[in-house]
């Protein structure tokens, strides 16, 4: 893992019961730092327009930054972001504990679904 990350993300289809294993653009990690920066950028690209929170178009995002896994203060926390059905616009909130650092250690910075 280099400078925090591992360049790899896990897209989970859950309709098609299938896994894929996908890069990180570097740029894309220097530009969109942390797993809320990322999360956004992924959810812009992929999220057409104003959708149903709750339909097939809306994805969820779980995404790390550079400090999970190394021992360093708050470095627990990860992102999860989406189409929030309270507003209908972008939702992103922390979380923390061993997930992060979780999946950091499996060789991943981000699920999506």
């Amino acid at each position: 893992m280099e400078n925090g990350y591992w360049q790899r993300q896990l897209r989970v289809d859950l309709t098609e019961r299938k896994i894929s294993i996908e890069p990180i653009e570097e740029d894309d990690l220097r530009r969109f730092v942390g797993g809320s920066g990322l999360a956004s950028k992924i959810l812009l690209d992929e999220v057409p327009g104003k959708i149903d929170p709750y339909g097939p178009d809306n994805i969820a995002i779980f995404a790390t930054g550079p400090f999970q896994g190394p021992p360093i203060p708050g470095g627990a926390k990860f992102s999860i972001v989406g189409i929030s059905p309270l507003t209908g616009t972008f939702g992103d909130t922390a979380a923390g504990a061993d997930w992060g650092p979780s999946l950091k250690d499996a060789g991943y910075d981000i699920i999506v679904n």
